[in-house]
């Protein structure tokens, strides 16, 4: 839902957009929306670092989740682990394909549930071992929240 709020108005910003999905049967509705669909799983790395590559982004906004369109409690806790994978390794790959890719800037939703004590709930901070290597970029890149 977010992501899809967000393509409006990076588009009416005039920003180029390409939004990630793991489901080649989304890419019509993205490409409807004027973004340049990525297709990709964020759990294989290489691919993900292939995708940001391609998209030769200035900024990446983080929108990976994996939860549920509905607020049912019920289906919300079931997702919480796969969310939570998501949001761990997903991100970590993510911000590996970003430095490797030299993006400037990267900006990450984040909610209250996932802090605790203004720590993560998993305790460790995601760092990564790879260096940024030096190019230009233009545009916008959104890993959308379609997964």
């Amino acid at each position: 839902m977010i992501g899809r709020r967000l393509i409006v108005l990076l588009r009416r910003a005039g920003h180029e957009v390409t939004g990630s999905t793991r489901s080649a049967d989304k890419a019509p509705q993205l490409e409807a929306s004027g973004v340049r669909p990525a297709i990709v799983d964020v759990f294989d790395a290489g691919a993900l670092e292939r995708a940001v590559a391609a998209a030769e982004p200035e900024g990446i906004i983080h929108q990976l989740t994996d939860l549920p369109h509905e607020p049912d409690r019920a289906l919300i806790a079931a997702a919480a682990a796969r969310n939570a994978r998501l949001r761990i390794e997903g991100t970590r790959n993510l911000i590996d394909a970003a430095l490797h890719a030299d993006v400037r800037r990267v900006v990450a939703q984040a909610s209250r549930s996932s802090m605790r004590r203004g720590r993560s709930r998993t305790e460790r901070p995601i760092r990564s071992t790879r260096p940024a290597r030096k190019r230009q970029r233009s545009g916008a890149c959104s890993s959308s929240s379609s997964w």
